[in-house]
């Protein structure tokens, strides 16, 4: 004689995630087990399950109900960061992830993010106090992503806490517990504990390329011809020309030229998901580009930036429009600006937003890249030097050397203008004079329109 089945009711499920872990029944003795799906499975097809039934669907096992909606069964949830009831559709917290935790998860699970080469970093949650302790070095790796500086002692060691109240985060000095930092925004604390977006080993550098743009470069961002140049880009405070005003016209446009190829890279169509920060000055009520500097992260170089207005923090520009200039700057923290070694592609339209937080009282708001197309870039910038200086024999010359950069080998740059060296095997020197009318090639002094012709003929 058999022996008799014991019968269940299904009451309800432990689930990962959104997925059934096990099935929770009650026997007729008023005994709870849990099933796992194939234990639920086999019972139900023996029958011992009495308010539900088995059916199959493409091989997976699907349990309906007969006298229960399985969809309404109360459900407790099994992973680690939040344990939930849920009873008659109704759901009552018990325990929730905190910001803090979550972002603790995201530096150790998350992939797509990183510390960059330039630091060691380690960090350790506690549950009870819901806070992160944090230690922060800079170190000098020389590492492929772009080296950071941190303002006062380069290698001292940082210890911060970080916690939050359900709504903010509180970034502060282990040792002080000064707030620091006060934000909703997971970035913002990424970004400035130097944990940013991969893709930064993807931004473009100018190792690669001639020693004219490397020279153009260095010359645009690293001294004082970089305010010069900018301030004639944007139509603002135009100096008298001199000789070098040609030159610094042609430098923009060869390093507009430069970038063609970087956007025929498909790769650098893609978005940067980390911040960039910018430190941005205030006056007369109205916000203003005083500093034109920029970086990934560090929260130093953030303070340092925003010390005499606000900080920026740019958010979703494509890796083509942000150099590494790395290859350019060396190590030398005084050739270019000191603090950084990443910039933005300049001329660009930035639009201020809202304001995602404060960093040591400053605040910072979150901003918006508008970069216009290498064509229309070239033609403004054409126009601006145009209608600055007018129309005269040094730009007209500018513009030819522009347009037959195919026929040059080399272009290299002198105190007063530039030697060309051209595919036919000739070698042209040009220097340029405070007079925009007048230009030397060769030694041989031009005031008119006729050098033109002169130039052409040695070029091609």
């Amino acid at each position: 004689m058999s022996r008799a089945r014991t019968q269940y009711k299904l009451v309800g499920r432990y689930l990962n995630g959104n997925d059934t872990k096990y099935y929770g029944l009650v026997s007729e003795d008023n005994k709870q087990v849990k099933y796992t799906s194939e234990q639920m499975a086999f019972a139900v097809g023996r029958e011992q399950v009495i308010n539900v039934k088995a059916q199959l669907y493409n091989g997976k096992v699907l349990f309906r109900g007969t006298d229960c909606d399985i969809r309404n069964l109360p459900t407790i949830q099994l992973n680690n960061n939040v344990v939930t009831k849920v009873s008659n559709s109704k759901k009552k917290e018990i325990t929730k992830t905190t910001m803090t935790k979550e972002l603790y998860m995201i530096i150790c699970s998350n992939k797509s993010i990183g510390i960059l080469e330039d630091y060691l970093f380690s960090c350790k949650y506690n549950d009870e106090n819901n806070s992160m302790y944090i230690t922060e070095q800079y170190k000098h790796s020389y590492g492929s992503d772009l080296t950071q500086y941190f303002f006062g002692d380069d290698e001292k060691v940082q210890r911060f806490i970080l916690t939050d109240d359900n709504d903010y985060f509180y970034l502060k000095y282990a040792d002080t517990n000064e707030t620091l930092v006060k934000t909703k925004d997971k970035m913002l604390i990424l970004n400035l504990l130097n944990i940013t977006d991969k893709q930064i080993k993807s931004v473009s550098t100018l190792e690669d390329s001639l020693d004219f743009i490397k020279q153009s470069f260095s010359d645009f961002c690293g001294s004082a011809n970089y305010a010069v140049i900018t301030s004639a880009m944007r139509g603002e405070d135009y100096q008298s020309f001199s000789f070098d005003t040609a030159l610094q016209l042609m430098e923009i446009c060869i390093m507009e030229m430069k970038y063609v190829n970087i956007t025929k890279n498909k790769s650098l169509d893609s978005t940067y998901k980390s911040y960039i920060f910018r430190g941005q000055g205030i006056q007369k009520g109205s916000i203003e580009d005083h500093s034109f500097k920029s970086t990934t992260t560090s929260l130093n170089v953030a303070k340092e930036y925003g010390k005499n207005g606000i900080i920026l923090a740019i958010k979703n520009v494509k890796i083509r429009d942000i150099i590494n200039v790395q290859s350019v700057a060396g190590y030398d923290k005084d050739f270019i600006y000191y603090e950084h070694e990443l910039l933005l592609r300049d001329f660009s339209i930035l639009h201020i937003e809202n304001q995602i937080g404060v960093i040591s009282n400053i605040p910072v708001y979150s901003a918006r890249l508008e970069m216009p197309d290498y064509t229309t870039r070239l033609k403004m910038i054409l126009k601006q030097f145009t209608d600055a200086y007018g129309k005269n024999v040094q730009f007209e010359i500018i513009k030819l050397i522009l347009g037959n950069l195919k026929s040059l080998c080399n272009i290299t740059i002198n105190w007063d203008g530039l030697e060309l060296e051209a595919l036919n095997g000739n070698f042209v020197n040009i220097a340029f004079t405070n007079d925009k009318n007048t230009i030397i090639i060769d030694d041989i002094t031009y005031n008119n329109y006729d050098v033109i012709n002169v130039l052409r003929n040695k070029l091609m």
